[in-house]
């Protein structure tokens, strides 16, 4: 056999390979789910439960409206709040109670109360920047980080006044922040982790990068999780000093998945969203994931995990709630 037919069979051996790994499929499970009535057509982005009845979501569109719902009994029905003009995305609320959602041009708004119609306050911030996301330690500070763009990243940390004592700006846009324990904050952006251990004073940048990072989500002080716009899913073990790959979504041999948002619930049980209707699960700490379908298909932005019940937020107003 000539060199020539040994290396056509070798590249042909190659591609074949390429193409198996390349569209295998991911095991599917089937869950019992409903769509809610959210009462907007507005595109939610963010998702957040103080306890099983009293739920909280925000969104809107783009320049033209800001839109904040809540439920008072468990997703059954949802009021319609306009609390900005402009839309929001991140929402969180921290053990205390305390929750605070951020959007376009700088917007920071902030509530006291866990529940019952709360009352949100408006912070104007020191730069008209998209803040993408927020999150408070149980000591009442907080980060905020946003960008536009793929580029002007931004780090604003707000203390217990709504003052910033700090804030950076980085070339690459932001789009998560985490707090893991009261000084150790996780943030990650267009090809970018960063991670401070002294209250977001100073920041050090991962080694691990190729993904357009969506989203982080520790349920413990020392082991965490990211997902990737190209499909990447990152784990640490040791509080983010290292992030090692479940899936590198920028493999040639892995399908493109656009992961969005995802929430362990502890450090076993998780989700992840995304576009198209996009939704899987672990039950053991992301070793395996399966593939949930038939779900809407619509870009799931957010998902939050309770004891019994699941709850993910998309474009078009959609909240759809799974059993566990």
């Amino acid at each position: 056999m000539s060199a020539l037919n040994i290396k056509y069979k070798h590249i042909c051996y190659l591609l074949c390979c390429v193409f198996f790994f390349a569209c295998q499929k991911e095991d599917t499970i089937e869950v019992v789910w409903e769509k809610l009535n959210s009462g907007t057509e507005t595109n939610l982005r963010g998702v957040h439960f103080t306890d099983a009845l009293n739920g909280h979501v925000v969104g809107g569109n783009t320049w033209y409206s800001g839109s904040y719902i809540y439920s008072l009994d468990g997703g059954q029905n949802w009021s319609v709040d306009s609390i900005s003009n402009k839309q929001l995305f991140g929402l969180h609320f921290n053990e205390q109670g305390l929750g605070n959602t951020v959007g376009i041009d700088g917007y920071l708004f902030s509530t006291s109360a866990g529940s019952s119609d709360p009352t949100w306050n408006f912070h104007r911030m020191p730069r008209w920047d998209i803040l993408r996301d927020v999150c408070f330690n149980s000591q009442n500070e907080g980060v905020l980080v946003g960008g536009i763009a793929f580029d002007e990243g931004a780090i604003m940390v707000v203390d217990n006044n709504y003052l910033v004592p700090y804030k950076d700006t980085f070339p690459n846009q932001l789009n998560a922040v985490c707090y893991s324990d009261d000084q150790t904050i996780h943030v990650a952006g267009y090809g970018l982790i960063l991670r401070s251990t002294d209250g977001g004073q100073s920041w050090i940048e991962s080694e691990v990068s190729g993904d357009f990072f969506q989203a982080i989500s520790f349920p413990s002080h020392t082991i965490g999780y990211m997902v990737g716009y190209n499909g990447t899913i990152l784990k640490t073990t040791d509080n983010g000093l290292n992030w090692k790959h479940q899936r590198r979504g920028d493999a040639i041999t892995v399908a493109d998945k656009p992961f969005l948002g995802l929430h362990f619930i502890d450090e076993q049980n998780g989700y992840i969203v995304g576009e198209n209707g996009l939704c899987w699960l672990t039950s053991n700490g992301g070793e395996n994931w399966k593939v949930i379908k038939g779900l809407p298909k619509v870009d799931f932005h957010d998902v939050y995990m309770l004891e019994e019940e699941v709850y993910i937020v998309g474009d078009e107003g959609t909240i759809v709630r799974i059993e566990r």
